[in-house]
This record gives structure tokens, C-alpha cells and sequence, in this order.
């Protein structure tokens, strides 16, 4: 079949074959909107229309092209926008001062973490910071062991602290004990070697007038105020046991004062004739004098 090639100025070419066409249309003398008749036929179309023509003008098939991003609808004017949970953000910070304060704040932030967890659920969308609700359960767990830890430890130092506190009080106790028997040695010396009746002459004679010196820092009791305070139990917590006797019959294993029974538990301090003193483990006054061989003055009684 021959054609008849209509060019752009209205000029027509052909008849020429199919062949001859083709040539034209790849040396780019026909392009797709030329006009092109069949030989017999009137009217004319583009090439590209004519179906034997067709596939030299197909468009190439190129990879396809991504869609264009969809946008999310802008929110409706007044719509309201989800919130974060207070109750999470609350055990968020509960659970991270339990683990800096060893435990102290666990509950709150265990129990704000599962309410949070409950409303979040429950809200369906308008509350958010189910991420905080349960960083801060995680916390609040974690603090449990913090505090078990901080118990135990607490169980195992206190008594050790009570203990050290306590004998740091036994020795300020030895050291009051260790004034009265640098006082009782003056007396002696100013009196024949003889010690003093009591301690209220100590006072009233002022070789020891300092009251808190008669008080065993152990116990509860308050220092007196006057020279017969020292003879009441309430204002004095050392027993005396050197009224009628000298410096040659109270010596280095006789006990000239001590501690009332109870300023220490299961010790006391004693002093002795020659001024040192001896801080001696013992249930009773008598059981440690007897463990430590040591004795009261002759006619002294054990108190009970």
C-alpha cells in the first residue's frame, strides 16, 4: 500500500510505500502530527494515529513516578489536640528519685505509672506518654531494690554506729571519772592521805565543783545545781567508796569510784586507788570486779 504525505506548508508528497515512510520518519522528516493518507483514501490523519505507523511514535516507558507525599489533613478548627498524661510525666519523676533517694519515692511512682497506663488506654488517642508511664514503672521497680538494698545496709551499720556511739560515751564517762580521782588525791594530799567523806565536800571545798563531771554522759540524767546534788542519784551517777579510808589502804586494785549500775550496758568504768581507770565488761558491778580481780575498799558493799 502506498501513501501520501502531507507536509506542514500543505505540499503533498507520494504516492510512496510504507517503506519509504518509515525511512522519512527516522531521518525526522515526518513527525507524529504529520498528516498521512492512505493512496484511494480522502481524508487524512497523524501518522501516529495510523495503526502501522503507531509503534515508531510510542512514548517510552520510563520508571514510574512516586506518588506525591499525602499531607495529613489539617486538624478542624476547635478540634483538640491529645495531651500528655500528667500521671505519667508524675511517675516518670517519682521513678528516677527513687533510684537518686534508694527507694524512698517506689509507690508513687508504680502507682502513677499503672494509672497512667489506664487512662492512656481508656482515653483512645487524646492522652499520650505511654513511653514516660512506663520509664517510670521500670524506675519504680528498679527503686524496690534500692530500698530492700538500703534496708539491709541500714540493718548492718546502725548497730555498728549505736555501738561506736557508745563507746565514745564510756571513755567521756572515764574521763570524768579520771577528774574526781585527780580531786580525791588533792583532798588526800591536803588531809594526811586520807580521801574525802563524799563528793559534796569535793564540792563544797572546791577541789571539783564542775557538777557535769558527775554525770555519766550515758545516761539521762540532769548535772545539780548545789553541793548536795551530787549525794542524789538523779544528779550523780558514780558510786564512792573512799569516805574513812587512806591513799595506803585503796591501791592500784582497789576501787576508790565507779559507775552506777546501769549508766553502760554489760560495762563499767572503775576507778582506782592509784587514779587510773578501767573500763571492765561485766552483767553486774560484783561480775566485774570478779572477772577482772578487782575488789572495793574493806567494809564497802556491793551495791545491788
Amino acid at each position: 500500500m502506498n501513501y501520501i504525505v502531507t507536509a506542514a506548508d500543505g505540499k503533498q508528497y507520494g504516492p510512496v510505500s510504507q517503506d519509504t515512510v518509515r525511512q522519512w520518519v527516522a531521518e525526522g522528516r515526518v513527525g507524529p502530527q504529520t498528516v498521512v493518507s492512505r493512496e484511494g483514501e480522502n481524508a487524512g490523519a497523524p501518522i501516529r494515529e495510523l495503526h502501522e505507523f503507531a509503534g515508531l511514535f510510542s512514548v517510552p516507558v520510563g520508571p514510574a513516578e512516586a506518588p506525591p507525599p499525602t499531607l495529613a489533613p489539617a486538624p478542624a478548627s476547635g478540634a483538640e489536640q491529645p495531651r500528655t498524661s500528667r500521671l505519667a510525666v508524675a511517675s516518670l519523676v517519682f521513678g528516677i528519685l527513687g533510684i537518686l533517694l534508694c527507694g524512698l519515692t517506689f509507690i508513687p511512682a508504680i502507682i502513677c505509672g499503672h494509672l497512667a497506663q489506664s487512662r492512656i488506654a481508656a482515653a483512645r488517642g487524646a492522652l499520650t506518654g505511654k513511653g514516660m508511664a512506663l520509664a517510670g514503672l521500670a524506675a519504680g521497680y528498679v527503686s524496690i531494690a534500692y530500698f530492700l538494698f538500703a534496708i539491709v545496709l541500714a540493718g548492718m551499720l546502725l548497730p555498728a554506729l549505736g555501738s561506736a556511739r557508745e563507746k565514745a560515751r564510756r571513755i567521756n564517762c572515764a574521763a570524768n571519772l579520771k577528774q574526781i580521782g585527780l580531786a580525791c588525791k588533792m583532798y588526800a594530799n591536803d588531809y594526811s592521805e586520807a580521801f574525802p567523806p563524799d563528793f559534796k565536800t569535793l564540792v563544797e571545798q572546791k577541789y571539783l565543783d564542775a557538777y557535769k563531771v558527775y554525770m555519766c554522759p550515758s545516761t539521762s540524767h540532769t548535772a545539780g545545781s548545789s553541793p548536795e546534788d551530787v549525794e542524789n542519784p538523779a544528779h550523780c551517777d558514780y558510786l564512792y567508796f573512799g569516805a574513812g579510808h587512806t591513799e595506803a589502804e585503796i591501791g592500784s586494785e582497789v576501787v576508790l569510784a565507779c559507775d552506777r549500775p546501769g549508766n553502760h550496758t554489760r560495762y563499767f568504768n572503775l576507778l582506782f586507788g592509784d587514779g587510773h581507770v578501767a573500763s571492765l565488761p561485766g552483767n553486774s558491778l560484783e561480775d566485774a570486779l570478779q572477772k577482772n580481780h578487782a575488789r572495793l575498799p574493806p567494809g564497802a558493799a556491793v551495791p545491788k
